[in-house]
């Protein structure tokens, strides 16, 4: 009795709900334009220590950019856990807003937050709230993960400093950046506009990502 009485209810809830669950689910599908998900694997001193996951989702009114990154490694006595989420949005070739939350050891470190306003853009990094001289952002830190920067692209918005660094174009498919605030460079090689691997200046040692995965194909 009470097997025949689950099975009635949930055939009454699906007739009285499923339709319009199939159609939300078509709507949001039929949204998407296009998405894109690379992964890498991170190396310190030739061993690896971590992944990168990029993904980039083109919808009818923009696109999104969001890099999660998880890197362990002993240092010292103890053991070093980095946690990094990016996120940016981008409407008519312009970033709109961006946030960056870092972790270390399971507390947060760094936080930013820029979105744009009336007056072009505004930033807040660690706590302190900054009017950027900028109308436009083309092209961001975020985007050199999944897009290669085109030849007319000379300077990159760092979303986790509020700072603009210098882009420097090496050859083909080969771009440096120049981080002002750490004083790094960090290299980035493309090909056919895919991100194929980088050098990242960090203080401790340079962190070498390699790529993997691209939309779930293992490379």
């Amino acid at each position: 009795m009470n097997k025949n009485y689950t099975f009635n209810s949930s055939m009454t809830y699906f007739q009285k709900y499923g339709p319009w669950v199939l159609v939300w689910v078509f709507l949001y599908s039929a949204s998407i334009l296009q998405a894109q998900t690379f992964r890498y694997h991170q190396y310190l001193r030739n061993s690896k220590v971590g992944t990168l996951t990029a993904k980039k989702t083109v919808d009818s009114s923009g696109t999104k950019c969001v890099i999660d990154s998880d890197v362990s490694f002993n240092y010292g006595l103890g053991k070093i856990k980095v946690i990094y989420h990016a996120e940016a949005r981008y409407e008519n070739e312009q970033m709109v807003r961006s946030k960056v939350r870092v972790e270390k050891n399971g507390k947060l470190r760094d936080y930013s937050e820029t979105w744009r306003n009336k007056q072009g853009y505004l930033a807040k990094v660690d706590g302190e709230q900054i009017q950027l001289p900028w109308k436009e952002i083309e092209y961001s830190s975020i985007m050199l993960y999944l897009d290669e920067p085109n030849s007319g692209i000379d300077s990159i918005y760092s979303e986790a400093h509020g700072k603009k660094n210098l882009l420097i174009h090496e050859g083909q498919g080969h771009y440096k950046v120049d981080v002002t605030k750490n004083k790094n460079i960090n290299e980035y090689h493309y090909d056919q506009g895919v991100l194929e691997s980088a050098v990242l200046d960090h203080w401790l040692a340079a962190i070498h990502l390699k790529l993997i995965e691209k939309d779930g194909q293992k490379l």
